[in-house]
């Protein structure tokens, strides 16, 4: 088939910005990572440039000092002032924009998580699993929520996977909570979750770095304890 030029359904906007020096991938030319996120950030949306950066330090793909960096550059640009304080809102710890989405939501709700990607372990030390939200309630329990996209949890091998997983970690001191991508994006996750927080007396408990939830002793424990 011949390709032809056609007119498209939205306008398309083309900057043009020197990029000192670019990286090839794939032999192709393009602006490094520092580069990119300085100039996509002040583009975007809160939402979407927090997961941006988290999702480009979790992948390793730009460190502490990059992100420094990268938040320098964008300086002066259309859109730096109002996305300043967004670069500190990132978490390398998220695992997908959804729960970057959560994350970000659920403090805005007055409910930021006490802790990201929380390990969950039994009496003996052996991990059960990780989840990727956290609280830890009054009565020494823990508040779990999952965040999924439909599309990694919707086949009958992943349905089959989360159910074990939810068996694993369902126990007389846990209360897991799972919502979709769509749900922590436009607030839902976090407003249920909010009303159980205030109904539940939750205050916040930040978890030490290097301790997990145990499910048999209802209660943290540091890594290290057997």
């Amino acid at each position: 088939m011949k390709a032809a030029p056609r007119r498209g359904d939205e306008r398309v906007r083309v900057r043009r910005v020197l990029v000192p020096s670019p990286e090839e991938v794939d032999g192709i030319l393009v602006a490094p990572v520092v580069d990119s996120l300085a100039l996509a950030v002040p583009a975007l949306t809160r939402l979407e440039a927090v997961a941006m950066i988290d999702s480009a330090r979790h992948q390793g793909l730009v460190d502490d000092a990059g992100v420094r960096r990268a938040r320098t550059l964008a300086t002066g640009r259309r859109g730096a002032r109002r996305s300043h304080a967004w670069w500190a809102l990132s978490d390398a710890r998220a695992e997908s924009p959804a729960e970057s989405w959560a994350r970000i939501t659920c403090g805005d709700a007055g409910v930021p998580p006490d802790a990201v990607q929380l390990r969950v372990v039994r009496a003996d030390g052996r991990v059960v699993a990780r989840v990727d939200l956290a609280w830890i309630l009054p009565d020494g329990g823990v508040l779990l929520a999952e965040i999924g996209g439909r599309d990694v949890h919707s086949t009958p091998g992943a349905l089959l996977a989360d159910r074990r997983r939810q068996n694993r970690i369902d126990a007389r001191c846990t209360v897991v909570r799972r919502f979709t991508g769509a749900e922590a994006r436009d607030g839902t996750a976090a407003r249920e979750l909010a009303r159980e927080l205030d109904g539940a007396g939750w205050v916040p408990t930040p978890v030490p770095p290097g301790h997990s939830s145990c499910i048999e002793r209802a209660g943290l424990v540091p890594d290290s304890w057997r």
